[in-house]
């Protein structure tokens, strides 16, 4: 058994594929089954933590644009906060200690990305 690694520099987002060529000394060679590897948009990601959350709410952003809204839409679908935040200050920290315990969805819009998340306050 051979094993191969390989670390791609350079991944584009979606799917990849890849094949290994096997060559012989005699110059006879063979092509492995083709694999594939789906990498994430890496433009724009966001991280939300704690789910649930008691008293904050750390938010962090990757993404190519200048400027990315932050939306905090209760379970009625009222706007209860609204953050703007730059990218050269990509986390921010939400407090929440003023929200009533319930669900809550968490809406970032930068660029041409969305991301949205469902997340529970807790007391």
């Amino acid at each position: 058994i051979n094993r191969y690694q390989f670390v791609d520099p350079d991944p584009v987002a979606g799917i990849n594929y890849y094949r290994l060529t096997q060559i012989d000394l005699d110059g006879h060679y063979d092509f492995s089954p083709v694999r594939w590897v789906t990498f994430p948009d890496l433009e724009f990601a966001v991280s939300i933590m704690p789910n649930p959350a008691k008293d904050f709410l750390d938010i962090e952003i990757a993404t190519q644009s200048t400027f990315s809204d932050i939306l905090l839409i209760d379970a009625v679908g009222r706007i209860v906060l609204q953050k703007e935040l730059s990218s050269t200050d990509p986390a921010i920290r939400l407090e929440l200690l003023h929200l009533t315990p319930g669900y809550y969805t968490v809406v970032v819009n930068s660029g041409t990305g969305r991301f949205i998340e469902s997340i529970m306050i807790i007391k």
